[in-house]
């Protein structure tokens, strides 16, 4: 990406909204396994780490729990990314090794997210299914893997639900660092890619609690849908989340 691009990318994320986007959706965490001293019943059948869901942030920009039960996500390796954006016109998004905080990241195995069993609603799992069979693929905007290959997204960080005839949808992801400075890029990602392709669904995505140093403030800028529809105007921001999600032939 030439200079000029890159700084338009960089202003247009800059400029999302820093006020209160929409509030975590009334939807119900899809039966995942907890720790046995949490004392909830588990019906995954692996082994994960304890968490709870992030914050939800209010229009006054106060913080409270989030109304979602306590879950539990697999934690996968971390590896740091680069200070810059990539190409959108490269089929490969991929930097120089030279700018990259860690140039051999760990991978971790896609098929753990294969093992989890179904939701009890066949309705449900169809729709976790599908949500997840929709971002599971990105790129990731530094390396040549996909986000679910670097352990940035995750089967059980996706929610569902229904109210009514309406589709609810949570997703949770994980920067690779805390200091992730590509982690508004990512979550736009998924955000354009979900409505995209379901455009009915009403939507909310959050990071994983603790994995970023401003990860309530990310939160809201990527909940404000008027915000990120706003920065996706901007071409070269557009023709980078666009080469991201695109699905890669095998």
């Amino acid at each position: 990406m030439v200079s000029g691009e890159m700084q338009a990318v960089s202003t247009s994320l800059a400029n999302m909204s820093m006020s209160a986007g929409d509030k975590p959706l009334p939807v119900q965490a899809a039966n995942h396994q907890t720790d046995k001293d949490q004392g909830h019943d588990c019906q995954c059948g692996s082994n994960h780490h304890q968490h709870q869901h992030p914050p939800s942030v209010a229009a006054d920009g106060s913080v409270s729990s989030s109304p979602l039960a306590t879950t539990s996500v697999t934690t996968p390796a971390t590896a740091a990314p680069s200070t810059s954006l990539s190409d959108p016109d490269s089929s490969t998004p991929l930097p120089s090794s030279s700018t990259l905080t860690n140039a051999e990241p760990i991978l971790i195995d896609p098929e753990v997210n294969d093992e989890l069993p179904p939701l009890d609603d066949p309705e449900l799992d169809a729709l976790r299914d599908e949500i997840y069979s929709l971002i599971r693929s990105i790129s990731d905007p530094e390396h040549p893997y996909s986000i679910e290959q670097l352990g940035v997204v995750y089967k059980n960080g996706v929610h569902v639900g229904k109210d009514g005839d309406r589709e609810l949808v949570d997703i949770e992801f994980k920067p690779t660092v805390p200091h992730c400075n590509l982690a508004t890029l990512i979550g736009l990602c998924i955000r354009t890619k979900i409505t995209q392709n379901i455009p009915n669904v009403k939507f909310h995505i959050q990071i994983q609690p603790g994995a970023h140093q401003t990860e309530d403030q990310i939160n809201k800028q990527l909940n404000d849908k008027e915000r990120a529809s706003a920065a996706l105007e901007n071409p070269a921001l557009r023709a980078t989340v666009e080469n991201l999600i695109q699905d890669k032939e095998e």
